[in-house]
Parts: structure tokens; sequence; C-alpha cells
């Protein structure tokens, strides 16, 4: 399941990957474009998502995956503000 992960997704955050399936692989009418997908990673799609629809995939990954996006994100304001020389 890793590797299909990586097909589809690459190394994205989360939101980035949201991004891709909103945009780009889910159909107006909600529903998978497969065609736009392709083969192979139409295959990697029904590895990790099985039958569900891009909204159902999107809400999986919002419920599993998103809040830690977001716990690194600010992780990593601090850092970067801990980085800053004061004045």
């Amino acid at each position: 399941m890793h590797v299909a992960w990586h097909a589809l997704f690459h190394n994205y955050l989360p939101s980035e990957a949201i991004f891709l399936i909103k945009r780009c692989w889910m159909k107006s009418d909600g529903t998978l474009d497969e065609v736009i997908l392709g083969d192979a990673l139409h295959e990697a799609w029904l590895e990790i998502f099985g039958g569900l629809s891009p909204r159902k995939a999107i809400s999986f990954i919002e419920e599993n995956f998103l809040s830690a996006e977001t716990r690194f994100r600010g992780e990593m304001k601090v850092a970067r503000l801990g980085n800053q020389k004061l004045a």
C-alpha cells in the first residue's frame, strides 16, 4: 500500500493530495476520472481506496492525515521563529 500511495501522491502533503484529487481526478459529478488517472494510477487508487468515491477518499485523508500536517506546519513555524535573530 505504501508504494501505491507514493505512486499516486509522491511525497505530497495531505492538503496537496486533496488538491490533486479535487482538481485533477474528480469529475464535476464527483466520480473518479479513470481516463485522466490512467491504468497504473487507477490500480494504485483501487489498492488504497478500493471503490471509494473521490469525496470519500478526501474525507479519509482529512480524518487520518490532515491533523498530522497541521501539527507539522505548526512545529515548522515555531522552529523558524526560534532560528530568527533578535534585533
